[in-house]
């Protein structure tokens, strides 16, 4: 009880960190926690510690630095069988190659992690892959119609993802606006507001 009390400060020292986009200090704080777990070989530890910490350089614009962590992550929850976990770190893994502008990868990455949500037969990742694959679809240049993302925002919602369903109501209202609908961008921005 006690180190799972110290690994649960640790990380929540580095969340909290992380909220306040200090991302060094919340760096610090998970590579302390990281090298605890690999003293005491907490392998279910040092799972959630590494994607804390790719998501941390992720944040900063270090791309390639978080994938190598991304990476570790993904092995070792690979490894211990963690389906949650292999869901989740995908996910970032995809968005990380994502901002890093590399389109295809964030594409296959993506597309794994759509297949262990529908292994998983989790309705709600499902609907975070779709998300982000239309993220994708964009970065990629295709037209993607703003109502693909009201859809989507609204079964998000109906999963009680707000947060989710705010972003892709966001989204649509940008796309509206690109296509001079500023009457429907709007009606998506209050939209979300209230989501």
């Amino acid at each position: 009880p006690h180190r799972a009390q110290v690994w649960n400060a640790i990380n929540n020292l580095g969340n909290i960190s992380m909220q306040r986009a200090d991302y060094a200090l919340a760096i610090a704080y998970y590579d302390e926690a990281i090298a605890i777990c690999e003293k005491l070989n907490h392998r279910e530890g040092l799972v959630i510690f590494l994607n804390n910490r790719a998501i941390a350089e992720r944040e900063q614009g270090l791309y390639a630095s978080a994938k190598g962590f991304y990476e570790r992550a993904l092995a070792l929850s690979e490894e211990l069988g963690y389906v949650m976990y292999n869901f989740n770190i995908r996910l970032h893994m995809a968005t990380n190659e994502l901002y890093h502008l590399h389109v295809v990868d964030a594409d296959r990455i993506a597309r794994q992690a759509l297949k262990v949500a529908e292994q998983a037969g989790n309705d709600a990742w499902v609907l975070f892959c779709e998300g982000l694959r239309l993220q994708i679809a964009i970065a990629r240049g295709e037209a993607v119609p703003p109502e693909t993302f009201i859809g989507l925002a609204e079964a998000l919602t109906g999963h009680a993802e707000h947060a989710d369903a705010a972003m892709m109501r966001l989204l649509a209202a940008r796309r509206f606006l690109a296509a001079s609908s500023p009457e429907a961008a709007r009606a998506q921005l209050l939209q979300a507001l209230t989501t």
